[in-house]
């Protein structure tokens, strides 16, 4: 029995058409949104949207009286060299020689999709971190699902020879509509000179969620099929 009949497979056409439409919108129209300050995100209920994410529940911490206030930091929708979008945290962080002890900042939020046609599937960091001297500073978080402190850019030189660095990290996630981001820490410590990051960036890829990659799947079989059988 061929179940690609011609009904089927004009129906198929026009569900493909439908999702191709949606997905489209959702990855390339998605109306932009303006740069905030992290100060407009603490206000209960605001968002900020990069794409077909959603940013929201933001919480800002400054551990150390010498990071910036809320006001001073901006965060603006972004989409990174390989089409993922997300946010830019930006803001003088770090520490010097004449602070004592380590400064530091904790920052979360949560992030979820717009479109109920896509899921969330890799978290993606990078950043600017680096150190003039003897000192280190570092980006840590942990995303529901993923170990405690995940994903990590750092910066160090503690015994004031070469600075080792690492300015990008990704991890997969399993797929979701929705996630809880806590940046643990941006802290830095400085025995000389400075350790010093003025930005970094999360972004996220997402994927079809299943029904509709399957149903992309049977409209471009029955396509396969039809030409095939032409």
């Amino acid at each position: 029995m061929n179940v690609f009949t011609p009904r089927f497979r004009r129906m198929a056409r026009r569900r493909l058409r439908a999702w191709a439409a949606a997905l489209l919108l959702a990855f390339f129209c998605a109306p932009a949104s303006q740069a905030l300050t992290m100060a407009d995100l603490l206000v209960p209920g605001a968002t900020l949207d990069s794409g077909s994410l959603r940013f929201a529940d933001f919480v800002y911490v400054p551990s150390t009286p010498n990071q910036p206030v809320a006001a001073a930091v901006t965060v603006s929708p972004i989409v990174d060299g390989s089409g993922h979008h997300g946010v830019r945290i930006e803001g003088l962080f770090g520490d010097d020689s004449g602070t004592l002890g380590p400064s530091g900042a904790g920052i979360a939020f949560s992030v979820s999709v717009l479109d109920p046609l896509l899921l969330i599937d890799g978290a993606f960091l990078e950043g600017n971190p680096s150190v003039t001297a003897i000192g280190e500073i570092k980006v840590s978080e942990s995303i529901d699902s993923l170990p405690s402190e995940s994903l990590e850019i750092f910066a160090d030189s503690l015994s004031g020879g070469p600075v080792f660095s690492q300015t990008s990290d990704s991890a997969p996630v399993s797929p979701r509509a929705s996630l809880g981001v806590v940046i643990d820490g941006v802290i830095g410590y400085a025995a000389t000179g400075e350790a010093v990051l003025t930005r970094f960036d999360q972004t996220f890829s997402v994927v079809p969620e299943p029904s509709t990659a399957l149903l992309l799947a049977l409209g471009l079989l029955s396509f396969a099929l039809a030409r095939r059988r032409n």
